[in-house]
């Protein structure tokens, strides 16, 4: 204690005579500067002495909590990183945050790193002077102007770079273009540069939330920019402003600076004089690689001269010369052609322009029909790359050839390099673009920005053949992309469309807004007419543009199943927020239409006056025809969920509203559908009631998540088809299915299974199910899992090994989705705990890894196994730990290594599901020995960000927190070096609250563990009163963990129970009425008396209620998700028929494991819990029972209890937590100020010495 006083006097000394030092040196004004300094900003000099004395500080008070040397002795070799590591973590969770929140743009940082490659090393040294005087001044702004192609961009460039390498500067930039909608946009500019500053200065994080915009400026980008500064910087503004601005950029800027106040700023022009000597090598490094002037130097000097003095400091017009001079032969062309060229970019443009024409035309190697196609193709790729709304690849401009040419073009990518290098740059895409498709390859665009400014401006007249006509050109686009829509493949070669499609899916509505159909050529027009009218009445092509067919799969489900929804490009139509806004969609395509066919569709639209109903009439038709009586129902059919929507949506935009409320806002097609709408738009269709009818009715129903209403019409459509047989083998092996899906998912598991062996009945042979024999096998899977819900345990294992012998028979994997299959059967395995085979598959997976096709993720990139371990975890995160649980043992030693290696993935990469994974991971090393790793696993849980704050990523963190607190208290042979103290959060308070009570109960401290359940308590009590409904599960789950560790109090545990097995997403209590009460009370099941009180199944069996009497479990994903059977590591999905343990915290055991132990067969000491040690066999049990029966249910909003013997009442939900409070109320004088610091803080006075010290290492206090 007395060494640290001293530290503790010394160091305030070292800090006064350092403070000393720095404000007696030097004048008045400097000595008050300093000390300004250090109040305001926190000079260095003084900042660290004062950290380290207020960690001594906080060191000396540890000691005197502690009374110990130990606590102090540990706490002094911790003291330079606690603070740090705090922030760090802190800055870490904002960083992540707001990466999601301002999703800056990668092509600024593209354009900069190809620019910055391209510059002449040592160029520009003629600004750094200036640069580094306005650095050094007082002057917050700077504007570097000048024409076009003098060089700006490459100055910038240099300035970013030379600033950067300064060290002392943070630099953000951005580089606006024309030519990309992520570079014209003043909003992604404004989040790319405050994304830069989070990136560099992680502290701006804490600010930079506030100042993210939500929306688009859309064409005002510039005004509000400059508004912007005009607010920011004033003539009153401090002249030592901390942020600098350097806009670079042309002449015509001035006056826009003017208007806004701003004329006041320092300008520096780059001219010919400026920048005489870059362009002077530039010209010189250019002919020298050319080679042109080989052993004539004293020539190349006077081209060299000449260029340079009539370039006037234009680069671009002196690139165009030298390109022009690689085509001569003699020094009088040379001489002739440096002296003819026109002065000036556009001027210059001109001339290449007309060269390139006469110089295709006259091609001797072609004849007169290839020369104009060559000049077409031209002439083409000029246009698309100048109206382009972000740079198409050469792939695509292949395409678009093809298209309007009609035959296949070889050799673009080397014309481009080669022929027409004058006027189009290639780049490469990156990694970190946004469209990973386009990935490696090749970007054209024009060589300068000034380029597009000409070409968009251009006079025909003057120009020839070649020159972007916007009106003609648009409309080529236009075409060009609707034949994407509507096509699969290129005309001649055959290619895939795809990629084009991709673009025309994205940007295809603002190419219909952008050109003026009365400014087209008649031809072209009623080739757009003709593609437009095709895609509007034709059924066959709606999945091309306005529906996207895509496959989902439910966790139960080992089959993927055929769905749909509205596409991007549908969206722009049958998304909107309003009519207003969706008729004018509609009319813009109206507009497009020729005469005939507009007036086909007006005199079959019937009573329709909306634009959007005349435009889409037909389609609403057939739809209706396609989703509700189609001639047969192929498995993959999904079209009844989109389908359902757009009908849906077109009777909502096409009624005229009776209120002004139903006029506002138009529902969300991204949303399901509620199931009385879906039912309420196929009736409106007015279509017969037919079986079809209701089963397709139902298939919607389905996919929309309403499993009971979708049962009830596919009920209706089997009666039906029984009567008069009206649907095909096919339709009925599908209805059978989705049936059974539809039975599984509402908990009536024997009707699914006989629906499922009827649907695989009509089956003929493996391959006719929708994938092939990976389906069939995946059918097979499906049956055994509903075979062991209905307790048919001896059957499933037969048919889950049926579907393992096929599988590992089967030699061509390429077919199959072999990684998710192989998934499957360890799941399957799992949950039939047929453990022997676990192994087996486990080893057939590592010996046929090259069949697996791996997650492209850093770390394992090369390693087939390990991609397919965590794509397992992704997928099946608690069937993935429990079948490491089985299969893995201490001696296997790779793969515990390989475990281990498994790095902690970016949450991009991930999502949430790498933090459960790596918390399941670190319970597996933990388990086999590996105590070490496994801490360290917990420990990157913790720290790591939060993206969203994701209520999942929250959940794994606060019990990753819980595990390392129970390590803590229970595992003192477990050292723990290294670790960075943690914090712990609020969110994880309950968690951790009950670990640290069960330790304190059984190591005597009874009324220190029931001060922590109280705690526990009225934080749940306080959460179920708050206005959201929806957290309620939360308290209830924590409540219900609280009241298992106390052994008196079972008739307030068995009504949370209650509680939680009656819990809905949707459920809100009814107002309370007295007529309401003597109800209840009247009608009060008898069987309510059973409830909980007995074990009331035969030991060892998995049971389950008939179908339609239990009241389905809504809660298998929601109670307490990281939590499972400690023996066999079987997951909790619902909350009935679980044994949980009176002492230890969040333990659990399954029925199968239950009755091992009670009949002998496994000894509960042989298996330590991994967080609490050993579960003694003395330790009592708390039995959930089944799933409740339907007679067993109170009125909403109230709760049924049973005393001990056996009395039971009904009171309301309020009046029982208003008891619950009280009787949970703690005395003042006990707990007033214990929790205000915190939980480490009451544990820092509650815990004995020895574990005060420990606790203090592990957790920030």
């Amino acid at each position: 204690m007395k060494s640290v006083i001293v530290k503790v006097l010394v160091t305030s000394l070292r800090v006064c005579a350092v403070s000393q030092a720095l404000l007696s040196r030097g004048s008045s004004k400097a000595r008050l500067s300093k000390w300004a300094k250090n109040i305001l900003v926190e000079d260095t000099s003084v900042q660290a002495l004062l950290a380290e004395l207020e960690e001594l500080t906080r060191q000396e008070h540890r000691m005197v909590s502690a009374h110990t040397l130990t606590l102090t002795n540990q706490a002094v070799r911790n003291t330079a990183a606690l603070l740090e590591k705090s922030e760090l973590e802190d800055e870490k969770q904002r960083i992540s945050r707001l990466k999601a929140l301002l999703d800056p743009v990668s092509a600024s940082g593209q354009v900069y790193s190809a620019i910055n490659e391209s510059r002449i090393p040592d160029s520009g040294k003629w600004i750094e002077g200036r640069i580094r005087k306005w650095w050094n001044g007082d002057e917050p702004l700077l504007w570097i102007h000048g024409g076009p192609g003098v060089g700006k961009s490459y100055l910038a460039s240099k300035i970013i770079g030379d600033l950067a390498q300064t060290g002392t500067a943070l630099v953000a930039s951005f580089f606006c273009k024309n030519n990309d909608v992520d570079l014209r946009s003043f909003n992604k500019a404004l989040r790319t540069l405050a994304w830069q500053v989070v990136v560099q200065r992680p502290s701006f994080a804490v600010h930079a939330e506030e100042f993210c915009l939500k929306g688009d400026a859309g064409n005002t980008h510039m005004e509000l920019f400059f508004s912007l500064l005009e607010n920011t910087y004033t003539r009153a503004t401090d002249r030592k402003f901390r942020v600098r601005v350097v806009l670079v950029g042309r002449d015509s800027i001035g006056g826009i600076l003017d208007e806004h106040s701003l004329g006041w700023v320092h300008g520096i022009e780059i001219n010919n004089h400026q920048n005489k000597d870059d362009l002077h090598t530039f010209v010189v490094d250019s002919l020298q690689r050319s080679k042109l002037f080989r052993n004539a130097s004293e020539f190349q000097d006077e081209v060299v001269k000449e260029i340079c003095a009539q370039a006037e400091g234009l680069w671009e017009w002196a690139n165009l010369v030298i390109k022009s001079l690689s085509r001569c032969r003699t020094r009088e062309q040379i001489r002739k052609v440096v002296k003819s060229m026109p002065k000036g970019i556009s001027a210059m443009l001109s001339k290449e322009i007309q060269r390139l024409t006469k110089e295709l035309s006259a091609s001797d190697t072609m004849s007169d029909d290839e020369a104009g196609s060559q000049v077409d193709q031209l002439n083409i790729i000029l246009s698309f790359v100048t109206l382009a709304q972000i740079p198409l690849t050469v792939e695509i401009l292949n395409l678009v050839l093809e298209i309007l040419l009609g035959e296949e073009v070889l050799n673009l990518e080397d014309d481009l390099h080669k022929v027409y290098s004058s006027l189009f740059s290639l780049r490469v895409r990156g990694p970190k673009e946004d469209d990973g498709e386009y990935l490696g390859t090749a970007v054209v665009t024009l060589r300068h920005s000034s380029f597009y400014e000409f070409f968009n401006s251009l006079s025909t007249s003057d120009i020839g053949p070649l020159h972007v006509n916007r009106e003609q050109a648009g409309a080529d686009f236009l075409y060009v992309l609707l034949y994407a829509v509507a096509k699969s493949n290129a005309p001649s070669s055959y290619m895939s469309l795809g990629m084009l499609r991709n673009y025309a899916h994205n940007y295809l509505p603002w190419h219909l807004e952008a050109t003026d159909p009365g400014q087209v050529e008649a031809s072209r027009r009623r080739d757009i007419s003709s593609l437009l009218a095709s895609l509007i009445g034709n059924e066959l092509l709606l999945e091309k543009w306005i529906i996207d067919p895509v496959y989902t799969q439910s966790y139960f489900d080992h089959n993927s199943h055929a769905s749909s929804q509205i596409s991007t490009l549908g969206q722009y139509w049958w998304g909107c927020n309003d009519r207003e806004t969706a008729n004018h969609a509609a009319k813009i395509v109206l507009n497009w239409l020729a005469p005939d066919q507009r007036r086909l569709l007006e005199e079959t639209a019937g009573n329709q006056t909306f634009p959007f109903g005349i435009l889409f009439s037909p389609m609403a038709r057939f739809s209706a025809y396609v989703w509700l009586s189609p001639d047969e129902i192929l498995e993959e059919d999904g079209l009844p969920a989109a389908l359902s929507i757009l009908l849906h949506a077109y009777n909502e935009i096409t009624t005229i509203p009776t209120t002004s409320g139903e006029a506002s806002k138009l529902t969300d097609t991204k949303r399901d559908l509620q199931a009385d709408r879906i039912i309420q738009v196929a009736e409106s269709q007015g279509l017969l009631k037919t079986a079809m009818w209701h089963a397709r009715v139902a298939q919607a129903l389905l996919h929309h998540c309403y499993f009971e209403e979708a049962i009830v019409h596919f009920q209706i459509s089997l009666n039906e088809c029984d009567e008069s047989t009206t649907f095909s083998k096919q339709s009925l092996s599908v209805i059978h299915k989705n049936m059974s899906r539809a039975c599984k998912a509402a908990g009536r598991h024997q009707k699914a299974l006989e629906h499922l062996d009827l649907a695989i009945s009509m089956t003929d042979k493996p391959d006719d199910s929708a994938h092939g024999i990976d389906g069939h096998i995946a059918d097979l899977l499906d049956t055994a899992y509903i075979e062991f819900r209905v307790n048919k345990i001896d059957k499933a294992i037969s048919t889950a090994q049926r579907a393992w012998e096929e599988f590992s028979r089967i030699e061509n994997r390429h077919r199959l989705r072999f990684g998710a299959l192989l998934q499957s059967f360890l799941a399957t395995f799992s949950e039939l705990r047929q453990i022997h085979r676990l192994r087996s598959v486990w080893d057939f997976a590592l010996e046929h890894s090259e069949d697996i096709v791996p997650m492209r993720l850093k770390g394992i990139e090369e390693d087939n196994f390990a991609s397919f371990l965590v794509d397992a975890f992704v997928h099946h995160p608690r069937v993935m730990h429990s079948v490491l649980h089985y299969v893995l043992t201490p001696e296997d030693t790779e793969y515990l290594n390989l475990i281990a290696s498994i790095p902690v993935f970016d949450e991009h990469e991930l999502g949430n599901m790498g933090t459960e994974m790596q918390f399941y991971l670190a319970s597996v090393l933990f388990e086999k020995g590996r105590s070490k790793d496994a801490v360290q696993k917990w420990c990157e849980n913790v720290t790591i960000s939060k993206l969203d704050n994701r209520w999942w990523m929250v959940l794994v963190q606060k019990y990753s927190l819980s595990r390392l607190a129970a390590v803590c208290l229970y595992v003192p042979e477990i050292p723990l070096r290294g670790v960075d103290s943690l914090v712990l959060t609020e969110e994880s308070f309950s968690e951790v609250a009950l670990v640290v009570s069960s330790w304190l109960q059984s190591n005597g401290d009874s009324s220190g563990a029931q001060n922590l359940l109280c705690e526990v308590v009225q934080r749940c009590i306080t959460l179920l009163s708050d206005d959201d409904p929806r957290n309620d599960i939360d308290a209830f789950v924590a409540l219900f963990k609280a009241l298992l560790l106390t052994t008196d109090d079972d008739e307030d545990l068995r009504a949370v129970s209650y509680l939680i097995k009656t819990w809905k997403w949707e459920s809100t209590e009814p107002e309370k009425s007295n007529d309401t009460e003597r109800v209840i009370h009247d009608a009060l099941p008898d069987s309510l008396d059973r409830v909980h009180l007995a074990d009331d199944q035969s030991p060892g069996q998995n049971s389950e209620l008939e179908d339609g009497q239990a009241e389905p479990d809504e809660t298998w994903s929601i109670v307490d998700i990281l939590s499972e059977c400690f023996i066999c590591r079987h997951e909790i999905r619902s909350p009935s028929q679980w044994y949980f343990c009176r002492s230890c915290p969040s333990t659990a055991l399954c029925r199968p494991c239950y009755w091992d132990i009670q009949e002998k067969r496994v000894v509960l000491q042989d298996h330590p819990h991994g967080f609490t040690g050993k579960c003694s066999g003395e330790h009592s049990f708390f039995y959930t029972g089944q799933a409740l029966r339907k007679n067993e249910l109170v009125p909403q909003g109230m709760v049924p209890l049973i005393d001990a013997n056996g009395q039971k009442r009904v009171v309301w939900v309020d009046e029982w937590k208003e008891r619950l409070s009280k009787k949970w109320k703690y005395t003042k004088t006990d707990m007033t100020d214990s929790f205000d610091g915190g939980l480490s803080k009451w544990c820092m006075q509650a815990l004995p010495e020895a574990q005060r010290v420990r606790w203090a290492s592990f957790f920030e206090v």
